[in-house]
């Protein structure tokens, strides 16, 4: 069981647009390649030129930044704290996992069961038909037998899309499903053992390795209980972050503290 304290957490994404103003400001020097550009077996090339704001497959300023790495989300979120004066940071895997199961701490989606992934569509941007066509027209790769394989839904985007754009959970909370994974603060571990039970992020295990939450707009809708280890030193084109705010105390927020189970 973890108990935890209360928190804010992003209706979106941290967009470009959001990024560029941090760049731009600190002359943060942001990586200029990125493993971005599939071909039949998908970001098999390797990293090549491009960044966060000049990639293969980013078109609007409204899209999640990505190519960015977990220090360039960490980066930002130090910044944008000391500019505010508030606690920005990002989220922890236990908060991530309590705001995508809508306070529930269960596994599914927050929507309800969705077995055949034909309703996930509607919330999320995942590999479906649209990414399927996009992946043969643009690149000749095919989801078919990978990670998942094709989710039997159209949500009408090929690759990220713009943050906001499908039906958020019961939270009010846009794209914890798909999109791009998310980056968090814990450090990698298998299992829960030894995890805090406060809400807090593990920064024991391989911290050579951060948890990703959430799925992408590359891979078959995730649940709220799935995870996966990123690289450190991974820049890629599918892994962007939202951002977390701490509160001082329970009169910050009309919400009491919360309990899930892993």
């Amino acid at each position: 069981m973890v108990k935890i304290a209360p928190f804010k957490l992003a209706k979106y994404e941290v967009t470009v647009a959001e990024f560029r103003r941090f760049v731009e400001t600190t002359g943060y020097k942001a990586p200029d390649s990125c493993i971005h550009q599939p071909n039949q077996g998908w970001f098999g090339l390797g990293p090549t030129p491009g960044s966060w704001n000049k990639n293969e497959l980013t078109t609007s300023e409204y899209q999640p930044a990505v190519c960015i790495g977990w220090a360039g989300a960490d980066a930002y979120a130090k910044w944008l704290a000391q500019q505010t004066g508030k606690s920005y940071r990002l989220a922890t895997e236990a908060e991530w996992e309590y705001a995508a199961s809508a306070g529930r701490g269960k596994a599914g989606f927050p929507f309800g069961d969705d077995i055949d992934q034909k309703r996930i569509c509607e919330y999320a941007n995942v590999s479906d038909q649209s990414a399927e066509h996009a992946g043969l027209a643009r690149f000749g790769a095919s989801y078919a037998g990978f990670m998942g394989g094709i989710s039997s839904c159209d949500d009408g985007a090929g690759f990220a899309s713009i943050v906001g754009m499908y039906k958020s959970n019961p939270l009010g909370i846009h794209d914890l499903i798909g999109n791009v994974a998310e980056y968090l603060q814990d450090c990698w571990s298998e299992n829960y053992e030894g995890a805090p039970t406060d809400g807090s992020a593990r920064l024991d295990g391989n911290c050579k390795m951060r948890v990703g939450r959430g799925g992408a707009w590359h891979w078959r809708g995730n649940t709220a209980t799935q995870r996966g280890a990123i690289e450190l030193d991974w820049v890629g084109v599918i892994e962007g972050f939202r951002l977390a705010q701490s509160l001082a105390s329970p009169a910050d927020t009309r919400s009491a503290p919360t309990s899930l189970a892993f």
